[in-house]
């Protein structure tokens, strides 16, 4: 049992934590970049951050059911 509240406190801190640190620091930062360079930057954080995000929901729904 206590396997699954770390699994699922885990995914729930990678999923809000992802998504606090994409529109609190990298958002800001990214925006003083020129457009050219600013939109390979998010597409590539963005592109990574949700097959982290995939893992996250897949322990979370897991470890919900456990």
């Amino acid at each position: 049992m206590e396997i699954a509240r770390w699994a699922h406190v885990m995914g729930v801190v990678i999923w809000v934590g992802g998504m606090f640190f994409a529109h609190m620091v990298l958002r800001p930062a990214a925006m003083s970049l020129p457009p050219p360079q600013r939109l390979p930057l998010l597409a590539a954080a963005v592109t990574r951050f949700f097959a982290w995000v995939a893992v996250a929901i897949g322990a979370i729904l897991a470890s919900g059911v456990a």
